[in-house]
């Protein structure tokens, strides 16, 4: 697949250099507008909460690509961890979620299955476990995740 067709993650690239990342919550406002504003205060990213925020799977892929445009990376809060919940978003161009009350490394191999097979071989080259054990318990290290990659990359 040509590069261009997937837009670069921002927010993990400077993770992945070790720079310190800002972000905030979207909660209420549903103008894509705003991630104009946001980007120009100079924000890594915007965690889009749709557990307990009003956005419709419309408003989530509006916010997402205008965050993509201005250069602000969205992730999405989800309310429930059902495949809908978790694919919907990455769909509508979201390039991250969060998942909701995790309570145990079951929830985080549901998400895995529901995910695609890249996201698989990135956690085993980056020798990471979702498996319970005595010091690896939830991918990149603790209970809140989030996830760089479209359900369906072909979409």
């Amino acid at each position: 697949m040509p590069e261009a067709i997937v837009p670069q993650n921002r927010l993990r690239a400077k993770l992945a250099e070790g720079r310190t990342v800002v972000g905030t919550m979207l909660v209420e406002i549903r103008q894509p507008s705003v991630m104009d504003l946001l980007a120009n205060a100079g924000l890594d990213f915007v965690l889009i909460d749709s557990e307990h925020g009003p956005f419709s799977i419309g408003t989530i892929a509006d916010l997402s690509r205008a965050g993509r445009s201005a250069g602000v990376t969205p992730i999405v809060r989800i309310p429930e961890l059902t495949y809908s919940h978790i694919t919907q978003p990455l769909d509508a161009g979201a390039q991250g979620i969060m998942l909701p009350r995790v309570t145990g490394p079951e929830q985080i191999a549901f998400c895995l299955e529901c995910s695609s097979s890249e996201l698989r071989q990135y956690i085993e080259e980056h020798d990471m476990d979702y498996a319970p054990g005595p010091t690896k318990q939830y991918p990149i290290h603790g209970a809140r995740w989030w996830r760089p990659w479209k359900a369906n990359p072909f979409r």
